[in-house]
């Protein structure tokens, strides 16, 4: 998963370095023959000992929202009293969008599966978003997401053909952990947890 903040010169250095290295174990965006997006994913037996790069891809026409969706764990969770909202900066002043990443096409011509945010899970914005794009929640919202049994009927559906990945909010410095059985129930793939244990005492 590359977590991007390079300049576009740099990111060109980047995909140079990671062809290089990885060479034939370097797995490619696919496309069909026709140059459409591909609807069914490789098995994982036929993704054995590659390697696959995460990351944000140049802008395709899809159904996914174009923000960045990784670790922009819900805001209404670290502020149980529903200070600093989203949309809100410091003094109450409105919050200045963010600004969204640009991506060297060479960096995104090895970019395996691209990130985005999916606007609902129903069978027309699921079936218009190409497989190889996928999607992270924040426990938070998971939390949301997997007390509305509806919401959980259409992401299922949607995890037939897409991966999704869940990660632990940010306030958990303890390293403690919520449950990964509804994630799972809800056909989520990759299910984040926290393993680091504290530092020694010295």
């Amino acid at each position: 998963s590359i977590e991007n903040h390079c300049s576009l010169d740099q990111q060109k250095v980047l995909a140079k370095i990671m062809v290089e290295l990885f060479k034939e174990k370097l797995a490619l965006p696919m496309k069909n023959p026709d140059g459409s997006p591909v609807e069914i994913l490789p098995s994982p037996i036929e993704l054995k000992n590659k390697v696959l790069i995460k990351g944000k891809r140049m802008a395709e026409g899809t159904d996914l929202d174009d923000d960045d969706d990784d670790d922009d764990e819900d805001e209404d969770d670290a502020q149980p009293d529903g200070k600093g909202k989203k949309d809100e900066g410091e003094g109450g002043k409105p919050k200045k969008k963010k600004e969204k990443t640009k991506v060297h096409p060479d960096l995104s011509a090895i970019t395996y599966l691209g990130t985005g945010k999916v606007k609902a899970f129903t069978p027309e914005v699921s079936g218009a978003i190409p497989a190889d794009m996928m999607c992270s929640y924040g426990e938070t919202k998971t939390a949301k997401f997997c007390r509305n049994p509806d919401k959980v009927d259409g992401w299922i559906e949607h995890n037939r053909a897409h991966l999704s990945r869940i990660y632990p909010k940010g306030t958990r410095i303890d390293s403690s952990n919520y449950s990964p059985v509804p994630s799972w129930a809800a056909g989520n793939q990759l299910v984040a947890l926290n393993y680091q244990t504290g530092d020694l005492p010295y």
